[in-house]
């Protein structure tokens, strides 16, 4: 794709950010990131020109989760920020800025920035209330419950998830509740009251048409709770695995079956793992090579915009200093007129007006 270039035609600041706007949101769901990531900046110095200040958050924001997508919560949290600080000027309490708010506090929460994290929450909680989201406020009980449990506050968690599931009593919330609420007792080393929450997830999940990589977590999750039992835990991960799609999930399930197959003398079924292992290994292998080079080509692509972005700046500033200044030329000849035209009047009235002259005396 090549580089887009600024667009000439008649058509509004605001239309051409729109239309710089889609394509970037469209690039971002195919995981074009580069082009996604240019096409925000389109965007944005079109919004700008346009003075849409919701607009300009909203291209932050985007900006913020394509970094979050990748990985980078560092970068990913500056660009909530300059959302956030936009949005709640230009439309405090409305759902784009609730939504920025709970994302500045997931970022801090991967940042394991607990405290800042429960502040945002917090905050993001009360607009989205004031919204009356309740199914955005038990999602963010949620979060706050793996919040409690990344401090190993393992029964403040549990509370939080039971928050969430009387708040959302839907099947699907129900399934995430109970899933987290046995991820916790398997954390505290309670196996038997873990297994019984990941059973009645599983059915949740199950009833809810979840995706297919959440019942395989699931399915994951069982199995840690037979760590003794080597037969059961290969049913399970053998399970986990047919729903598996992710790769680097596969993969990992992979390594664990191949374990327990050479523990319990399983050579056939060892042999087929480590041999999917190795192919599955270069398929990541060739995708991270891939992804790696892509974020460089962003992190360039980021760079060259900033510089970008500065000189555009740069020349605004300079266009509206030559503006000024030619402005004050044009004031300055215009005051020198009015003060010519005031002296010429000042002399036409002194050259028209007859003045007494004195009588010569009379010699004669």
């Amino acid at each position: 794709m090549g580089e887009p270039v600024l667009n000439d035609s008649i058509e509004s600041p605001e239309k051409i950010g729109y239309d710089y706007f889609v394509k970037a949101y469209h690039q971002s769901n195919n995981d074009s990131l580069k082009a996604s990531l240019f096409n925000y900046y389109m965007a944005l110095e079109y919004y700008k020109l346009a003075g849409k200040k919701e607009q300009i958050s909203s291209c932050y924001k985007n900006i913020g989760v394509l970094f979050d997508h990748c990985g980078f919560h560092k970068k990913s949290l500056e660009f909530f920020k300059k959302a956030l600080k936009i949005i709640e000027v230009a439309a405090p309490g409305n759902r784009s800025h609730a939504g920025t708010l709970r994302n500045i506090a997931r970022q801090f929460r991967y940042l394991k920035k607990y405290d800042s994290s429960y502040y945002y929450y917090i905050k993001s909680k009360a607009a989205f209330l004031n919204l009356n989201d309740i199914k955005k406020v038990a999602t963010i009980e949620n979060e706050i419950g793996l919040l409690y449990v990344g401090l190993e506050k393992f029964e403040d968690g549990r509370k939080q998830y039971l928050k969430s599931m009387k708040l959302d009593t839907s099947t699907y919330r129900k399934s995430v509740a109970f899933n987290n609420i046995g991820d916790s007792y398997l954390n505290s080393k309670d196996t038997a009251t873990a297994l019984e929450y990941f059973n009645q997830a599983l059915e949740y999940y199950y009833a809810s048409n979840a995706s297919k990589t959440k019942i395989s977590l699931c399915l994951q999750n069982i199995s840690e709770c037979y760590f003794s039992d080597s037969k059961i835990r290969v049913e399970f991960l053998e399970k986990a695995l047919e729903y598996e799609t992710d790769i680097d999930l596969q993969h990992h399930i992979l390594i664990l079956l191949s374990s327990l197959y050479e523990d319990r003398q399983m050579n056939s079924e060892l042999r087929k793992s480590l041999l999917d292992i190795r192919n599955i290994g270069e398929k990541i292998k060739e995708r991270k090579i891939v992804f790696d080079l892509k974020f460089q080509t962003m992190q360039m692509e980021y760079a060259l915009l900033e510089i970008k972005n500065t000189e555009l700046q740069q020349e605004r500033q300079t266009d509206a200093n030559t503006n000024k200044n030619t402005l004050l030329m044009i004031s300055a000849v215009f005051v020198a007129l009015i003060v010519l035209f005031y002296v010429n009047q000042k002399r036409r009235k002194v050259q028209g007006k007859s003045y007494p002259t004195a009588s010569l005396p009379h010699l004669g």
